[in-house]
């Protein structure tokens, strides 16, 4: 059978999915499938041998619910149970951020970063969910505070090397690392400048990451766009570095790592805080081949007059031998590279408000 590359495409008014040959020349677009209703993330699995995929949808009626389906998105259903903080905590789940599988060797674990910022676990595709403790109620808890988008758990990365090894971002509180599974979680903000006080460069509670992605290759190496500016760490419990040189502005929202390079990551800078979209509308990717001490400008086939957001999930590779790039907008445009970044073009056009892009390769 033919290789495919599907996005799944997570937009205010629902879920969308586009699929294409592996020339990724024209993508067909079908949807909603998944209610009308905002889905701010989704994700595919297929550690079990099938295909399983995965949405965050946050709704006005059943509140917010993971969705899954098991047939390649054309139905979908959700569990009984869902993450939700017990009655005795003191908090109510408002909105869940992010779905991810967990590792290789843990086929039926699942992880979900919700608002009020908490983290929670299933180990059994998503029927049932407990709530990771010991960073729920971290003994930082009482100083974090809410960036622009709430104080919402948004980033979950689990090391493909070491399941053990995961680290989440939380807005406006920064990075927390575990290297125990979840027993224990250490404050990893050590270069970061805090937004509250930008020059602090130390290990606070304040940092207002905005995404991170770990490099390829198993070398332990994190990027990072952060509120003000982007970074890279090495290594477990390592200082982040600033990697800014070439970039036009220090703010922007998604960054993303080459599969296989671990030196090649992308963003997507915005003007300003006050003003999120690209400079004088001119719609530019960003890359950098050595670990972000230069980075290019990707724009051929991009619009040079478009005052358009792009958030923090809506940026995604497929992993492909060449690899394709994807991004959607907040006026609901899809664009995508097949030969990664040099070149882009039009996928979809007028879908609702796009909050989120993930792609896969199916067979």
């Amino acid at each position: 059978m033919a290789r495919k590359v599907v996005l799944l495409v997570g937009t205010k008014r629902g879920l969308f999915i586009g699929e294409s040959s592996a020339k990724r020349g024209t993508f067909k677009f079908t949807g909603p499938v998944v209610g009308r209703e905002p889905v701010f993330c989704s994700t595919s699995d297929d550690r079990k041998g099938g295909l399983t995929l995965y949405a965050c949808m946050n709704s006005w009626h059943f509140g917010p619910t993971v969705h899954v389906s098991k047939n390649g998105g054309k139905t979908w259903k959700r569990h009984e149970t869902q993450p939700r903080y017990g009655k005795d905590s003191g908090r109510a789940v408002e909105q869940l951020w992010r779905v991810i599988p967990g590792g290789a060797d843990e086929p039926g674990v699942l992880y979900c970063g919700v608002a009020p910022a908490g983290l929670f676990r299933s180990e059994d595709g998503g029927k049932s969910w407990g709530e990771v403790s010991a960073l729920n109620n971290h003994s930082t808890r009482e100083k974090w505070q809410p960036g622009g988008g709430g104080l919402c758990l948004h980033s979950v990365l689990v090391n493909p090397n070491d399941s053990r090894h995961i680290l989440v971002g939380i807005s406006a509180v920064g990075v927390f690392e575990t290297t125990d599974a979840g027993k224990t979680w250490a404050v990893a903000n050590l270069g970061l400048n805090n937004v509250f006080h930008p020059d602090s460069g130390g290990n606070d509670i304040g940092s207002c990451v905005h995404s991170i992605a770990f490099a390829a290759g198993g070398t332990g190496r994190v990027y990072m766009q952060n509120h003000v500016g982007v970074f890279r760490r090495e290594n477990v419990s390592s200082q982040w570095q600033t990697i800014e040189n070439g970039l036009p502005s220090r703010f922007g929202f998604p960054v993303v790592a080459h599969p296989r390079d671990s030196e090649t990551a992308y963003t997507i800078p915005l003007e300003a805080d006050s003003h999120r979209a690209p400079k004088d509308g001119k719609l530019a990717v960003y890359r950098t081949r050595n670990g972000g001490k230069k980075w290019e400008k990707l724009n051929k086939g991009l619009p040079q007059n478009a005052f358009v957001g792009i958030l923090r999930d809506g940026f995604a590779t497929d992993g492909m031998e060449e690899v394709g790039l994807y991004f959607g907008t907040t006026s609901g445009q899809v664009f995508a590279s097949n030969d990664e970044g040099y070149s882009w073009s039009l996928a979809a056009d007028l879908l609702p408000p796009i909050q989120s892009v993930h792609a896969f390769v199916k067979d």
